[in-house]
């Protein structure tokens, strides 16, 4: 994931579809990666087990 995250271009976002609340993957790129926009972030609940996050990048 970090790797693909790297070859976004500035603006650009990462988009996942996961099967629970992504909170502990927003965590770690707030600390770990300082190209993450942490204030764009966005994360929509689609259904009961479906959780579609788009990370942005600086």
């Amino acid at each position: 994931m970090h790797d693909a995250f790297a070859e976004l271009e500035s603006g650009e976002a990462l988009t996942l579809i996961n099967d629970h609340e992504p909170k502990p993957l927003f965590y770690e790129m707030q600390a770990e990666v300082k190209e993450f926009d942490d204030e764009r972030y966005e994360v929509e609940q689609r259904g009961v087990n479906e959780f579609v996050a788009n990370l942005p990048k600086k």
